[in-house]
């Protein structure tokens, strides 16, 4: 893993930092955190400083209050 999908890895974790922990908030932070990822070697591969394609990608991401309410009701269905 390079320092980049680490970085990624660390500030979706964060972002969802509110859900509880449990196998489905694990999974969804590497499904999105790919995600974000992918899109990130895309904007690089196109030319993108580093640091802006970083930001756009996390851009990306947008709002978490979906993402955070879909942890919650899974967790409560558990």
């Amino acid at each position: 893993m390079n320092r980049i999908e680490t970085k990624i890895i660390i500030m979706v974790t964060n972002q969802l930092a509110p859900a509880k922990e449990s196998d489905t908030k694990t999974e969804m932070i590497e499904e999105v955190s790919e995600n974000l990822y992918q899109r990130y070697l895309e904007l690089a591969g196109q030319g993108m400083p580093e640091d802006e394609a970083l930001e756009r990608a996390m851009e990306t991401l947008g709002d978490v209050g979906e993402l955070l309410t879909f942890l919650r009701e899974s967790e409560e269905e558990g």
